[in-house]
């Protein structure tokens, strides 16, 4: 019967190709390649190599993107952009960039019809806003340069490389920044960039930190001694700098150093907070020629223009792909733009952001505007005579205005309707020293792309509307977001969200040195994420943070299906081990945090002191259905149980946060979503039991529950008994049955009796988090631009199209099996088609990537396969189909590759 349909559908796709061969196509600069079958888009080119005064076509393409963004905007002034919007293919090579990529609404597509810059299929495209270097300009140092370095092996090793003589003369510079007070809005130094991954600026010690003890911290003096004598070395340094904490220990401050003074060991600083604190302070020194003792670390002499640089061992003989970040803008600025797509590409080496998106015309604070709005206005705080513990220079030094979004409350104040529609999609965002995605706005898509070497935030999302709870509809899916925040160490996290409805899901989160992930707002959803290695530099902080205790109304998020691990385990200055580290906390007794289904696993150590999974101590949290493995503590609600405490309304600023919850319990649309604002005044959270921890299984192997901080309860959590509902938790020190806990495997086994003891548990395979690769419409869009680009007839290219059109039209109503059906289809027509037509390589790609699209079809429809047999039998197909896509020649395969597709097809309702 198979064989009977096959010949069928060939026979009915050569008669299908034969007709539309015979028909006539439209312009040079257009196709029909949208999810509309009848819409055309126009098409612009872009080739290092090409012309601006050409028309852009594929033949006579231009040579720059500002010059194909013109030819869009010409097209919408014209009002001649076609309903599928335009794209913009960039052909292989890299494309410096040193003035921001400016997007205003005179530059926007419409929303089903994107103005999408991308990589031409197949090609790799590099945006860099660095400055090239060539190895042939490092030179030996001179005796002079060498007698600098304290390890004499090394200074043997170190080169130097003459900026100025080259042309470069722009290096940007060091600037004092950290928490709160300290981000001056002025964009990062230069950095230098080897084979993509940044380098080290000399430092000291080469990892972890050096301790301070508070006996010897000088706040009146604005100095600090230290014990050792290695900065005894640094005293006739130039512009030497230090980062850690000489104060409260989550804050992480970056210092200038006035003096050291060898004699009295004493270093003051220029600027700088230096207060006692309950625990004692740490730091690195940076910006040293002196300590160029490891492979990778590079110092520059901003005087004199030479870069310092300890290559590695192979420098002389392997070709090295060498830059210096030079651009002080955002590579891409949204400026009020609309339906804007950047996919494909590598975006890199700034001292800005990777990309930024506002408001039409909206103006950033000063660093002057910044301090008036926290109200740091004390006139001893810039008086260099002050004795007060913290010291800065006067704000008109810092006429910069620009974005340091990260802690909720700093920096963007955009409250307009920002953009709309912006799209990164299966980019490689990295190496930029100020921040990565930074975006006010709705409809907002940042998916499938890997953002690491960020020296800020990573991602920053802010729309929607909180007065009517109008989802922004913004989501961030599949990304992986690593190294984030090594310059601003303090509130920069992986992701920061504020506004209401921003999805977050299926990403891979880690490495870094303060919180990862900030939010603030309503109505968010965080799901099948991995959020792990995170609070690797300070005490006193989470890996997920929120406050929500001055804004009661903001809430309605939810934590789903995630993977949290790896945390309170780093060593910290003096400490060996963390404490007062949380894998998520709603800070200072915050409300109503959701929490379903995640796994908490690595957490803490032995006999750890307040390491905890979870801390939520207001009202209205609920945390059910979770594992918490190899945790030091679990839950952690409000401990003292006063059950005739009431709000203090004699103390302004509650009064006020119950004024604002009460005005807000007005508004219909909170009553109707959150009805517990209705008596949020009488739930006074150590008086009355709103807080739920039910279903929750707690294992402990590696090491049992801490009791440093007090006894727990028999459900594993800690606190109050009687401000703690719930009651079907399971509390274990033995394996209830795990599929793998010595290879990480987490999933129980089936059949257990723990299941039916705690019903909403859910139990969770590890495959299920992080990033899940580019959606079946992404992949299809991909395999589009790939046939719309073939050097074959368009004629013969319209079927193909056709199928690929219908495709995506079925994807966007859920219609599985008949997506898989145009696929087929699709692929029947290929096959006519090679090898006259296309060349046999060319149609292994489009069968290799069809199969990608029909297996990623397979996953998203797979909830509604029949049953649990049906899907075992489907993921046997899907492994023989892997494996038919790994065989080099497709041709001689086709047959059983195509009947696989039948039998998903066939499995499909």
């Amino acid at each position: 019967m198979k064989r009977v349909k096959k010949i069928l559908c060939i026979l009915l796709t050569a008669l299908f190709v034969v007709s539309m061969s015979l028909t006539s196509y439209a312009s040079t600069n257009t196709a029909q390649l949208s999810t509309s079958t009848s819409t055309a888009f126009a098409a612009f080119y872009v080739d290092n190599k090409g012309n601006d005064a050409n028309d852009g076509s594929k033949k006579t393409p231009f040579q720059t993107i500002q010059k194909a963004k013109e030819a869009v905007r010409t097209l919408i002034a014209k009002g001649k952009l076609p309903k599928g919007g335009a794209r913009v293919y960039l052909r292989e090579g890299t494309y410096y960039v040193y003035n921001s990529l400016e997007f205003g609404p005179e530059d926007s597509g419409y929303e089903d019809g994107k103005i999408t810059y991308t990589a031409y299929p197949g090609e790799n495209v590099r945006l860099s806003g660095g400055k090239p270097i060539e190895q042939s300009w490092f030179q030996p140092v001179n005796d002079e340069e060498k007698a600098r370095i304290i390890d004499q092996d090394a200074a043997g090793k170190v080169m130097v490389a003459d900026l100025r003589a080259h042309g470069i003369t722009e290096y940007g510079v060091l600037n004092t920044r950290g928490y709160h007070y300290f981000n001056k809005g002025q964009y990062m130094a230069s950095e230098l960039i080897v084979n993509g991954e940044n380098q080290t600026l000399a430092r000291y010690p080469n990892t972890g930190t050096i301790p301070v003890n508070n006996k010897n911290l000088l706040p009146e003096e604005l100095a600090f001694k230290y014990d050792n004598d290695r900065p005894n070395y640094w005293a006739k340094a130039k512009d030497v700098w230090i980062c850690g904490t000489l104060s409260i220990n989550y804050e992480n401050n970056y210092y200038p150093i006035d003096s050291i003074d060898t004699a009295e060991k004493k270093i003051k600083l220029k600027e700088g907070k230096i207060k006692t604190y309950y625990t004692n302070g740490w730091y690195f020194a940076e910006n040293l020629l002196e300590e160029m003792d490891q492979a990778g670390e590079y110092y520059i002499d901003r005087e004199a223009g030479k870069l310092y640089y300890l290559p590695p061992k192979d420098f002389n003989a392997k070709r090295y792909t060498m830059e210096l970040s030079t651009i002080g803008k955002p590579i891409f600025y949204f400026n009020g733009a609309k339906n804007i797509a950047v996919t494909n590409m590598t975006i890199e080496g700034g001292r800005g952001y990777a990309a930024l998106g506002t408001t039409k015309d909206y103006k950033m604070m000063t660093y002057g505007e910044f301090l008036i709005k926290n109200n740091v206005t004390n006139p001893i705080t810039f008086d260099p005579a002050s004795k007060h513990f913290l010291r800065l220079a006067a704000p008109s030094n810092y006429p910069e205005a620009q974005v340091f979004p990260g802690h909720i409350w700093d920096g963007f104040l955009d409250d307009g309707q920002g953009v709309e529609g912006i799209e990164f999609r299966d980019c490689q965002i990295r190496n930029f020293g100020q921040g990565g995605l930074i975006f006010r706005g709705t409809k907002i898509k940042i998916e499938n792309n890997e953002i690491k070497n960020i020296g800020g935030t990573g991602v920053f999302m802010s729309g929607g509307d909180y007065e009517t709870l109008t989802s922004s509809e913004n989501t961030i899916i599949s990304n992986s977001i690593h190294r984030i925040g090594y310059q601003h160490r303090a509130y920069n996290p992986a992701i920061a969200l504020q506004g209401v409805g921003c999805r977050v899901a299926y990403n891979d989160v880690y490495d870094g040195p303060h919180c990862i992930l900030n939010f603030g707002g309503n109505d968010h959803i965080f799901e099948y994420n991995k959020i792990h290695d995170a609070v690797k530099e300070c005490l006193d902080m989470d890996a997920i943070y929120t406050r929500n205790e001055i804004s009661p109304q903001q809430r309605g998020t939810i934590f789903r299906n995630n993977y949290i691990y790896n945390l309170g385990i780093y060593p910290v200055g003096e400490y060996t081990k963390q404490f007062n580290v949380c894998g998520i906390r709603t800070d200072n007794n915050g409300h109503a945090l959701q929490l379903y289904n995640n796994i908490f696993a690595n957490i803490g150590s032995d006999k750890a002191n307040n390491v905890v999974a979870v801390r939520a101590q207001g009202t209205r949290n609920m945390v059910k259905g979770n594992l918490f493995l190899d945790c030091s503590a679990t839950y952690w609600g409000f401990d003292n149980y006063k059950p005739a405490m009431t709000w203090n309304t004699a103390d302004a600023e509650t009064s006020r946060r119950l004024e604002l919850v009460k005005t807000y319990a007005a508004k219909p649309v909170y009553a109707a979503k959150y009805p517990e604002l209705l008596t949020f005044d009488q739930e006074f959270y150590a008086a009355v039991a709103t807080n739920v921890f039910d279903e929750n299984l707690t294992v402990n192997l590696k090491f049992p529950l801490s009791l440093t901080n007090g006894t727990t309860l028999s459900s594993g959590a800690r606190g109050a008994k009687e401000l703690m509902l719930g009651s079907n938790n399971i509390a274990m020190t033995t394996d209830p049955g795990f599929i793998g806990y010595g290879s990480g495997n987490y999933e129980l086994k089936a059949g257990l009796e723990l299941f039916s003891q705690m019903p909403f548990f859910k139990n969770l395979s590890m495959g299920d988090f992080g990033p899940r690769g580019l959606p079946a419409k992404a992949l299809t869009d991909n395999l589009r631009d790939y046939v719309y680009n073939l050097d074959i007839k368009e004629g013969l290219k319209n079927p193909l199209i056709s199928n690929l059109n219908n495709a995506m039209e079925r994807l966007e109503k859920g219609q599985y099996k008949l997506a898989l059906l145009d696929m087929k289809l699709f692929m029947a027509k290929a096959r006519l088609m090679e090898p006259k037509i296309i060349s046999r390589e060319q149609f292994n790609y489009i069968i290799a990537e069809s199969l990608d699209i029909c297996k990623a079809i397979w996953s998203e429809a797979e909830s509604k396969a029949a049953g649990g047999e049906e899907i075992s039998k489907a993921e046997k197909i899907l492994e023989s189909l892997d494996n038919l896509i790994k065989t080099k020649d497709k041709s001689d395969n086709y047959n059983d590759l195509i009947d696989k597709v039948s039998d998903l097809i066939d499995m499909l309702q």
